[in-house]
């Protein structure tokens, strides 16, 4: 066996300590970053949800935009036909003005 001298032996004494002081906090960092990873994970569920909710929303408004597009005429056609109801120009609107 190995023999050390009184010296020695409180050198490697405090090299343990060091150590075992060291390993806790790695322990501590590890036990951290594994805690982080998983904020991160639900995180990264929570982005793609609402990227999900946010390109259904870009549709909805898309759809909307053409029905305004199209209801936009209607006021229009509405006027139309309130007028040739009020001149009598009935037949002339339905059938092009021939």
């Amino acid at each position: 066996m190995l023999e050390l001298s009184s010296d020695d032996m409180v050198d490697l004494k405090a090299e343990v300590k060091i150590l075992s002081r060291s390993m806790v906090r790695i322990e501590k960092a590890i036990s951290e970053m594994a805690s982080q990873s998983e904020r991160i994970t639900l995180l990264e569920s929570r982005v793609m949800r609402a990227d999900k909710d946010l390109s259904e929303v870009a549709r909805q408004v898309r759809e909307n935009r053409t029905a305004i597009d199209k209801a936009s005429w209607l006021p229009i056609l509405i006027t139309a036909i309130g007028t040739a109801v009020a001149t009598g120009s009935v037949s002339l609107l339905l059938t092009g003005g021939s």
